[in-house]
């Protein structure tokens, strides 16, 4: 039953909790007590037992391990190793057998003469960005063009309108199997979102902008405030 599932999921990351050191390592490639808590607030907020959550991922704010970076497109790009945003991640390496990741072939499309990777590699364009995404970025989102893409450079100096996704995409590999950017689960702005989202869900708006417009304002937007509970909800 869903419930037994969610009752183990729980259980086994509240025991994590009690048994992981407070010390959060410098390789964000290991678990620590700082992911156990993200998660398990996220498990609470699926949940929708807001308070929890709530209260789960202010303890993850309140132990000021994790910290915005300014550049967001740093996250997903060559040398994201165990950045200040960064709480759990996967770890890539380039340049040995089975131990790059294959974002690259994933994310791009398979088009001929794209003026995009050594070697003129081609995507498998298995996981291309939609309309409904493009369309969802408000103006003026800084995040959007370090994120995706719909002008596909060409050999010939001309652009083609594919989409394509530019996140844990290693421009400088060999080969678009072969990236060494490591890839994110876990992320400090996630948390700072999901908490917003708990205060908001318990009545708190007042207190939740402050969190939501940490990451909106590197975003190049503008501050939210004033909203009603279920405007809130939409943004």
């Amino acid at each position: 039953p869903v419930e037994d599932v969610y009752n183990f999921i729980i259980n086994d990351l509240t025991e994590a909790e009690r048994l992981l050191p407070a010390t959060i390592p410098a390789n964000k490639g290991k678990i620590s007590v700082g992911a156990v808590k993200t998660l398990l607030g996220k498990v609470y907020l699926t949940r929708h037992e807001y308070d929890k959550a709530a209260s789960k991922l202010k303890e993850v704010i309140d132990m000021n391990a994790y910290s915005l970076v300014d550049d967001y497109g740093s996250l997903f790009s060559e040398g994201n190793d165990d950045m200040p945003e960064s709480i759990f991640e996967i770890e890539f390496a380039s340049g040995n057998i089975g131990e790059g990741n294959n974002f690259a072939h994933h994310f791009y499309p398979n088009v001929v003469n794209m003026a995009v990777f050594p070697s003129l590699q081609l995507g498998g364009g298995r996981c291309v960005p939609g309309a409904s995404l493009m369309d969802a970025y408000e103006e003026n989102d800084l995040r959007k063009d370090q994120s995706v893409g719909d002008r596909l450079p060409m050999l010939d100096g001309t652009f083609s309108d594919y989409t394509f996704g530019r996140k844990f995409v290693d421009y400088s590999a060999s080969k678009t199997d072969d990236s060494g950017v490591n890839f994110t689960l876990l992320r400090y702005a996630d948390v700072l979102l999901m908490y917003a989202e708990s205060l908001n869900e318990v009545g708190q708006t007042n207190l939740a902008y402050e969190y939501i417009n940490k990451v909106r304002t590197r975003a190049g937007l503008t501050a939210l405030s004033g909203l009603s509970q279920d405007d809130f909800r939409l943004v």
